[in-house]
């Protein structure tokens, strides 16, 4: 299995994009992660997240932002073995 999957920049919301540096490093749920502490971020296969930092080797931290207007954004940890990072393709 790859560790990077292609999704075309029009795939994201222009939100998620334009609040954020070209450094910025997305990924993509393949699983559901249910979370088991207070500061894991749970999500479900299919969801995207920005990754905050990466200063663990087997757990990120990242931020879900879900729907547009729907708040607070949620934060926290997630195990890498749960996600596939995005290359963002501009069309």
């Amino acid at each position: 299995m790859s560790n990077f999957s292609p999704i075309p920049s029009r795939s994201l919301d222009s939100q998620q994009t334009s609040n954020y540096g070209k450094d910025t490093t997305w990924v993509r749920a393949l699983y559901t992660f249910v979370p088991s502490e207070d500061e894991d971020l749970g999500f479900t296969k299919g969801d995207v997240i920005t990754v905050i930092s990466r200063d663990y080797k087997d757990w990120w931290r990242g931020r879900l932002d879900g729907v547009p207007g729907i708040f607070p954004v949620r934060m926290g940890f997630f195990p890498t073995n749960y996600v596939v990072r995005l290359v963002i393709l501009a069309l």
